[in-house]
Protein backbone atom coordinates (compact mmCIF):
# COMPACT_ATOMS: atom_id res chain seq x y z
CA UNK A 1 0.00 0.00 0.00
CA UNK A 2 1.38 3.41 -0.98
CA UNK A 3 0.95 6.21 1.48
CA UNK A 4 3.05 9.02 0.27
CA UNK A 5 0.28 10.98 -0.57
CA UNK A 6 -0.47 11.16 3.10
CA UNK A 7 2.92 11.89 3.99
CA UNK A 8 3.85 14.94 5.95
CA UNK A 9 -0.52 15.93 6.36
CA UNK A 10 -0.87 12.73 8.99
CA UNK A 11 -2.58 13.60 11.97
CA UNK A 12 -1.88 11.52 15.51
CA UNK A 13 -4.67 11.57 17.96
CA UNK A 14 -2.42 9.79 20.55
CA UNK A 15 1.46 9.98 21.70
CA UNK A 16 2.58 10.51 25.16
CA UNK A 17 5.28 12.74 26.62
CA UNK A 18 7.10 9.59 28.57
CA UNK A 19 9.91 10.81 30.52
CA UNK A 20 12.65 9.29 32.40
CA UNK A 21 11.43 8.23 35.93
CA UNK A 22 14.10 10.02 37.69
CA UNK A 23 12.36 13.30 36.35
CA UNK A 24 9.42 13.16 38.27
CA UNK A 25 9.86 14.55 41.57
CA UNK A 26 11.46 17.66 39.78
CA UNK A 27 8.60 17.62 37.17
CA UNK A 28 5.63 17.14 40.01
CA UNK A 29 6.97 17.78 43.26
CA UNK A 30 5.74 15.38 46.47
CA UNK A 31 3.27 13.68 44.58
CA UNK A 32 5.92 12.55 41.42
CA UNK A 33 8.39 11.38 44.58
CA UNK A 34 5.95 9.64 45.57
CA UNK A 35 5.22 8.01 42.49
CA UNK A 36 9.03 7.49 41.26
CA UNK A 37 9.42 5.74 44.63
CA UNK A 38 6.29 3.79 44.51
CA UNK A 39 7.13 2.71 41.01
CA UNK A 40 10.87 1.51 41.61
CA UNK A 41 9.81 -0.25 44.74
CA UNK A 42 6.90 -2.21 42.37
CA UNK A 43 9.91 -3.32 39.91
CA UNK A 44 11.92 -4.37 42.39
CA UNK A 45 14.77 -6.61 41.12
CA UNK A 46 14.12 -6.03 37.50
CA UNK A 47 16.65 -3.55 37.30
CA UNK A 48 17.19 -4.14 33.30
CA UNK A 49 13.27 -3.25 32.88
CA UNK A 50 13.83 0.23 34.99
CA UNK A 51 16.70 1.06 32.95
CA UNK A 52 15.72 0.30 29.28
CA UNK A 53 12.06 0.80 29.55
CA UNK A 54 11.22 4.01 32.42
CA UNK A 55 14.23 5.41 33.29
CA UNK A 56 17.09 4.52 30.54
CA UNK A 57 19.95 6.98 30.26
CA UNK A 58 19.15 8.50 26.90
CA UNK A 59 16.91 8.07 23.90
CA UNK A 60 17.62 5.75 20.80
CA UNK A 61 19.33 7.20 17.81
CA UNK A 62 16.56 7.63 14.96
CA UNK A 63 16.24 6.00 12.46
CA UNK A 64 13.18 4.28 10.59
CA UNK A 65 13.29 0.65 12.52
CA UNK A 66 13.52 2.66 15.59
CA UNK A 67 11.32 5.46 15.68
CA UNK A 68 8.26 2.20 15.61
CA UNK A 69 10.75 -0.27 17.38
CA UNK A 70 11.84 1.27 19.90
CA UNK A 71 8.97 1.68 22.95
CA UNK A 72 9.04 3.33 26.13
CA UNK A 73 11.11 6.77 27.06
CA UNK A 74 13.92 5.35 25.06
CA UNK A 75 12.21 5.51 21.58
CA UNK A 76 13.65 8.53 20.18
CA UNK A 77 11.98 11.41 20.80
CA UNK A 78 9.61 9.85 23.59
CA UNK A 79 11.23 12.80 25.85
CA UNK A 80 13.03 15.87 24.02
CA UNK A 81 10.60 17.94 21.85
CA UNK A 82 13.67 17.91 19.25
CA UNK A 83 13.66 14.80 18.62
CA UNK A 84 9.62 14.71 18.79
CA UNK A 85 9.88 16.43 15.67
CA UNK A 86 12.30 14.67 14.02
CA UNK A 87 10.80 11.62 15.00
CA UNK A 88 7.35 13.26 13.22
CA UNK A 89 8.92 14.05 10.27
CA UNK A 90 10.18 10.49 9.70
CA UNK A 91 7.14 8.91 10.52
CA UNK A 92 4.99 11.47 7.58
CA UNK A 93 3.12 12.98 10.57
CA UNK A 94 2.21 16.72 10.96
CA UNK A 95 1.14 17.16 14.34
CA UNK A 96 0.23 14.89 17.44
CA UNK A 97 -1.83 15.15 20.77
CA UNK A 98 0.85 14.52 23.38
CA UNK A 99 -0.79 12.87 26.17
CA UNK A 100 1.01 12.78 30.17
CA UNK A 101 2.21 9.50 31.47
CA UNK A 102 -0.26 7.17 33.23
CA UNK A 103 2.10 7.81 36.17
CA UNK A 104 1.23 11.64 36.11
CA UNK A 105 -2.35 10.28 36.04
CA UNK A 106 -1.82 8.49 39.38
CA UNK A 107 -0.23 11.40 40.88
CA UNK A 108 -3.09 13.86 39.75
CA UNK A 109 -5.97 12.23 40.32
CA UNK A 110 -4.39 9.18 42.63
CA UNK A 111 -4.72 9.15 46.33
CA UNK A 112 -2.24 11.40 48.00
CA UNK A 113 -2.99 14.64 49.48
CA UNK A 114 -5.20 17.45 47.82
CA UNK A 115 -2.48 19.97 47.85
CA UNK A 116 0.17 17.76 46.29
CA UNK A 117 -2.24 16.84 43.65
CA UNK A 118 -3.32 20.31 42.60
CA UNK A 119 0.65 21.19 42.87
CA UNK A 120 1.40 17.78 40.88
CA UNK A 121 -1.39 19.23 38.07
CA UNK A 122 -0.01 22.62 37.98
CA UNK A 123 3.50 21.86 37.67
CA UNK A 124 2.78 19.16 34.33
CA UNK A 125 0.50 21.89 32.83
CA UNK A 126 3.39 24.43 33.05
CA UNK A 127 5.79 21.60 31.74
CA UNK A 128 3.47 20.29 29.06
CA UNK A 129 3.01 24.34 28.07
CA UNK A 130 6.76 24.69 27.46
CA UNK A 131 7.66 21.53 26.01
CA UNK A 132 4.93 22.23 23.27
CA UNK A 133 6.25 25.60 22.67
CA UNK A 134 9.68 24.09 21.83
CA UNK A 135 7.83 22.25 19.60
CA UNK A 136 6.58 25.01 17.53
CA UNK A 137 2.67 24.07 17.98
CA UNK A 138 3.36 20.75 15.89
CA UNK A 139 2.77 18.72 19.21
CA UNK A 140 -0.32 19.68 21.59
CA UNK A 141 0.26 18.85 24.85
CA UNK A 142 -2.73 18.01 26.48
CA UNK A 143 -3.43 19.58 29.98
CA UNK A 144 -4.57 17.14 33.05
CA UNK A 145 -7.46 18.72 35.35
CA UNK A 146 -8.62 17.94 38.79
CA UNK A 147 -12.47 18.48 38.57
CA UNK A 148 -14.06 17.62 42.12
CA UNK A 149 -14.18 21.26 42.71
CA UNK A 150 -15.95 22.96 39.63
CA UNK A 151 -14.55 26.49 40.63
CA UNK A 152 -11.33 25.53 40.76
CA UNK A 153 -11.45 23.28 37.41
CA UNK A 154 -13.02 26.87 35.67
CA UNK A 155 -9.67 28.65 37.25
CA UNK A 156 -7.03 25.99 35.77
CA UNK A 157 -8.42 25.39 32.61
CA UNK A 158 -8.94 29.27 31.99
CA UNK A 159 -5.24 30.05 32.96
CA UNK A 160 -3.82 27.31 30.92
CA UNK A 161 -5.97 27.78 27.67
CA UNK A 162 -4.58 31.33 27.80
CA UNK A 163 -0.65 30.13 28.53
CA UNK A 164 -0.88 28.16 25.47
CA UNK A 165 -2.75 24.42 26.13
CA UNK A 166 -4.96 23.81 23.69
CA UNK A 167 -6.95 20.68 24.86
CA UNK A 168 -7.70 18.86 28.61
CA UNK A 169 -7.57 15.59 29.63
CA UNK A 170 -10.28 14.80 32.10
CA UNK A 171 -10.81 11.91 34.10
CA UNK A 172 -14.20 9.84 33.00
CA UNK A 173 -14.83 8.11 36.11
CA UNK A 174 -14.74 11.47 38.02
CA UNK A 175 -18.19 13.89 37.65
CA UNK A 176 -16.93 17.59 37.62
CA UNK A 177 -18.00 19.46 40.82
CA UNK A 178 -20.09 16.59 42.10
CA UNK A 179 -22.25 17.30 39.28
CA UNK A 180 -23.09 15.15 35.85
CA UNK A 181 -21.33 16.50 33.17
CA UNK A 182 -24.42 17.20 31.45
CA UNK A 183 -25.35 18.91 34.81
CA UNK A 184 -26.70 22.55 33.37
CA UNK A 185 -24.53 24.26 36.02
CA UNK A 186 -21.63 22.29 34.73
CA UNK A 187 -22.28 24.55 30.95
CA UNK A 188 -19.96 27.50 32.19
CA UNK A 189 -17.05 24.82 32.44
CA UNK A 190 -17.61 23.26 28.77
CA UNK A 191 -18.06 26.96 27.79
CA UNK A 192 -14.25 27.65 28.19
CA UNK A 193 -13.50 25.21 26.13
CA UNK A 194 -15.80 25.80 23.73
CA UNK A 195 -15.27 29.15 23.08
CA UNK A 196 -11.29 28.44 22.72
CA UNK A 197 -11.30 25.43 20.36
CA UNK A 198 -9.84 23.42 23.15
CA UNK A 199 -11.27 19.95 23.28
CA UNK A 200 -11.87 18.07 25.95
CA UNK A 201 -10.34 14.66 26.08
CA UNK A 202 -10.79 11.07 27.60
CA UNK A 203 -8.10 8.89 27.89
CA UNK A 204 -7.79 5.30 28.91
CA UNK A 205 -6.42 5.58 33.03
CA UNK A 206 -9.27 8.05 34.07
CA UNK A 207 -11.79 5.78 34.80
CA UNK A 208 -11.24 5.09 38.27
CA UNK A 209 -13.89 5.99 40.18
CA UNK A 210 -16.69 5.88 37.88
CA UNK A 211 -18.49 2.94 39.63
CA UNK A 212 -18.38 4.57 43.03
CA UNK A 213 -20.27 7.39 41.88
CA UNK A 214 -23.95 7.85 41.31
CA UNK A 215 -24.58 11.20 40.06
CA UNK A 216 -24.11 10.65 36.50
CA UNK A 217 -27.95 10.56 35.45
CA UNK A 218 -28.83 13.08 37.55
CA UNK A 219 -29.91 15.94 35.44
CA UNK A 220 -33.10 16.60 33.92
CA UNK A 221 -33.07 15.22 30.77
CA UNK A 222 -31.30 11.92 31.74
CA UNK A 223 -33.61 11.21 34.52
CA UNK A 224 -36.89 11.77 32.96
CA UNK A 225 -39.12 8.92 32.27
CA UNK A 226 -39.92 7.41 35.59
CA UNK A 227 -40.23 4.10 36.53
CA UNK A 228 -41.60 1.55 34.30
CA UNK A 229 -42.65 -2.28 35.82
CA UNK A 230 -41.03 -2.26 39.00
CA UNK A 231 -37.50 -0.92 37.52
CA UNK A 232 -36.14 2.52 36.63
CA UNK A 233 -36.67 3.68 32.90
CA UNK A 234 -34.85 6.41 31.65
CA UNK A 235 -32.36 7.51 29.07
CA UNK A 236 -29.31 7.08 30.97
CA UNK A 237 -30.01 3.41 32.42
CA UNK A 238 -31.14 2.21 28.56
CA UNK A 239 -28.07 3.67 27.13
CA UNK A 240 -25.30 2.64 30.07
CA UNK A 241 -23.16 -0.05 29.25
CA UNK A 242 -21.18 0.09 31.95
CA UNK A 243 -17.97 1.64 30.01
CA UNK A 244 -16.83 4.95 32.27
CA UNK A 245 -15.98 6.93 28.67
CA UNK A 246 -19.75 5.67 26.89
CA UNK A 247 -20.90 6.26 30.11
CA UNK A 248 -19.73 10.13 29.96
CA UNK A 249 -20.37 10.26 25.99
CA UNK A 250 -24.07 9.78 26.87
CA UNK A 251 -24.55 11.83 29.63
CA UNK A 252 -23.06 14.40 27.32
CA UNK A 253 -25.11 13.93 24.18
CA UNK A 254 -28.43 12.81 25.90
CA UNK A 255 -27.76 15.28 28.67
CA UNK A 256 -28.52 18.09 25.90
CA UNK A 257 -24.73 19.52 25.96
CA UNK A 258 -23.82 19.32 22.59
CA UNK A 259 -27.00 21.11 22.14
CA UNK A 260 -26.60 23.80 24.37
CA UNK A 261 -22.70 23.90 23.79
CA UNK A 262 -22.70 23.12 19.76
CA UNK A 263 -18.70 24.39 19.45
CA UNK A 264 -17.52 22.20 21.94
CA UNK A 265 -14.92 19.08 20.79
CA UNK A 266 -15.01 16.03 23.19
CA UNK A 267 -12.86 13.34 22.24
CA UNK A 268 -11.89 9.23 23.66
CA UNK A 269 -8.74 8.73 23.14
CA UNK A 270 -7.37 5.25 23.58
CA UNK A 271 -10.72 3.42 24.85
CA UNK A 272 -11.18 1.87 21.33
CA UNK A 273 -14.17 2.37 19.41
CA UNK A 274 -15.93 -0.94 18.20
CA UNK A 275 -18.81 0.78 21.42
CA UNK A 276 -19.20 4.04 19.43
CA UNK A 277 -21.63 2.97 16.69
CA UNK A 278 -24.02 0.91 18.69
CA UNK A 279 -23.86 3.28 21.47
CA UNK A 280 -24.95 5.85 18.25
CA UNK A 281 -27.49 3.29 17.63
CA UNK A 282 -29.28 3.13 20.99
CA UNK A 283 -29.23 6.62 21.48
CA UNK A 284 -30.91 7.40 18.57
CA UNK A 285 -33.57 4.60 19.44
CA UNK A 286 -34.16 6.30 23.04
CA UNK A 287 -34.59 9.82 20.64
CA UNK A 288 -37.11 8.39 18.33
CA UNK A 289 -38.90 6.79 21.74
CA UNK A 290 -39.46 10.68 22.55
CA UNK A 291 -38.76 10.82 25.95
CA UNK A 292 -39.25 14.24 27.11
CA UNK A 293 -40.04 17.19 25.71
CA UNK A 294 -36.30 18.69 25.99
CA UNK A 295 -34.49 15.54 23.98
CA UNK A 296 -37.55 16.13 21.13
CA UNK A 297 -36.20 19.47 20.82
CA UNK A 298 -32.85 18.69 19.65
CA UNK A 299 -31.89 20.41 16.73
CA UNK A 300 -29.60 16.74 15.39
CA UNK A 301 -30.30 13.19 16.63
CA UNK A 302 -27.81 11.95 18.61
CA UNK A 303 -25.62 10.00 15.82
CA UNK A 304 -25.44 13.43 14.20
CA UNK A 305 -24.14 15.04 17.53
CA UNK A 306 -21.18 12.57 17.35
CA UNK A 307 -20.39 13.27 14.35
CA UNK A 308 -20.26 17.00 14.58
CA UNK A 309 -18.93 17.11 17.95
CA UNK A 310 -16.82 13.73 18.82
CA UNK A 311 -13.89 12.07 17.88
CA UNK A 312 -12.40 8.27 18.84
CA UNK A 313 -9.34 6.50 17.73
CA UNK A 314 -9.90 2.54 17.82
CA UNK A 315 -7.10 -0.10 18.89
CA UNK A 316 -4.79 -1.32 16.38
CA UNK A 317 -6.42 -4.66 16.71
CA UNK A 318 -9.98 -3.23 15.53
CA UNK A 319 -11.60 -4.14 11.95
CA UNK A 320 -12.13 0.07 11.22
CA UNK A 321 -13.19 -0.60 7.79
CA UNK A 322 -16.23 -3.29 9.36
CA UNK A 323 -16.81 -0.25 11.83
CA UNK A 324 -17.29 2.73 9.07
CA UNK A 325 -19.36 0.30 6.74
CA UNK A 326 -21.71 -0.70 9.36
CA UNK A 327 -22.09 2.95 10.80
CA UNK A 328 -21.02 4.97 7.85
CA UNK A 329 -22.89 7.84 9.11
CA UNK A 330 -20.48 8.10 11.97
CA UNK A 331 -17.01 7.89 9.08
CA UNK A 332 -15.99 11.02 10.47
CA UNK A 333 -15.58 9.73 14.01
CA UNK A 334 -12.74 7.90 13.46
CA UNK A 335 -9.43 9.04 13.99
CA UNK A 336 -5.53 7.36 13.43
CA UNK A 337 -2.91 7.02 16.33
CA UNK A 338 -0.16 5.48 17.44
CA UNK A 339 0.22 5.56 20.48
CA UNK A 340 4.19 6.68 20.42
CA UNK A 341 5.69 5.55 22.69
CA UNK A 342 3.90 2.86 23.93
CA UNK A 343 4.08 -1.17 22.89
CA UNK A 344 0.51 -0.95 22.79
CA UNK A 345 0.41 1.36 19.70
CA UNK A 346 2.25 -1.54 17.91
CA UNK A 347 5.44 -1.56 15.49
CA UNK A 348 3.10 -0.37 12.26
CA UNK A 349 0.28 0.97 13.13
CA UNK A 350 0.33 2.95 10.16
CA UNK A 351 0.15 -0.02 7.78
CA UNK A 352 -1.79 -1.92 10.03
CA UNK A 353 -4.80 0.78 10.34
CA UNK A 354 -4.73 2.05 6.41
CA UNK A 355 -4.88 -1.25 5.40
CA UNK A 356 -8.26 -1.58 7.29
CA UNK A 357 -9.14 1.14 5.72
CA UNK A 358 -8.24 1.57 2.08
CA UNK A 359 -10.71 -0.63 0.65
CA UNK A 360 -13.27 2.08 1.03
CA UNK A 361 -11.65 4.31 -0.93
CA UNK A 362 -8.85 6.98 -0.84
CA UNK A 363 -11.61 9.73 0.39
CA UNK A 364 -12.49 7.58 3.15
CA UNK A 365 -8.64 7.07 4.34
CA UNK A 366 -7.54 10.54 3.91
CA UNK A 367 -10.75 11.09 6.35
CA UNK A 368 -9.07 8.74 8.73
CA UNK A 369 -5.42 9.73 8.31
CA UNK A 370 -5.80 13.45 8.32
CA UNK A 371 -9.36 15.34 8.58
CA UNK A 372 -11.14 13.58 11.04
CA UNK A 373 -8.77 14.50 13.88
CA UNK A 374 -8.78 18.14 12.56
CA UNK A 375 -11.37 18.95 15.23
CA UNK A 376 -8.94 17.47 17.87
CA UNK A 377 -6.06 19.35 16.33
CA UNK A 378 -7.07 22.16 14.05
CA UNK A 379 -4.55 23.91 12.01
CA UNK A 380 -5.60 27.22 12.80
CA UNK A 381 -4.03 26.10 16.36
CA UNK A 382 -0.45 26.14 18.36
CA UNK A 383 -0.24 30.11 18.12
CA UNK A 384 0.28 30.44 21.81
CA UNK A 385 2.84 27.87 21.79
CA UNK A 386 5.16 29.66 19.18
CA UNK A 387 8.11 31.49 20.35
Amino acid sequence: MNLDSYRGRILDADAHLQLPLRVYPEMLGPAGETIYKGFAKMLGGNAAEMLTHFDPDDEEPHSDTNIWRVKGAAAPGATTAEGRIKTLDMMGIDRQLNFPQVLVCFAVWGGGPRADRIDAMRRYNDYAIEWSRASKGRVRSVGVLIVDDLAEACSEAERIVEAGIESVFLPEGTPIGGLSPAHPDVDPFWKILSERDVPALLHIGGGIRYTQEKVWGQTPLLSSGGVGAGETVNPHMLSTVHQAAENYVIALTLGGVFQRVPNLRFGAIELGATWVGPMAERMDMICDMRMGKDIRAFDLRPSEFLARNFRATPFINEDIGKMMERHPNLEDVYCFSTDFPHPEGGTNPLGVMSESVERLGAATLEKFLVTNSELLMPACGGANLLP
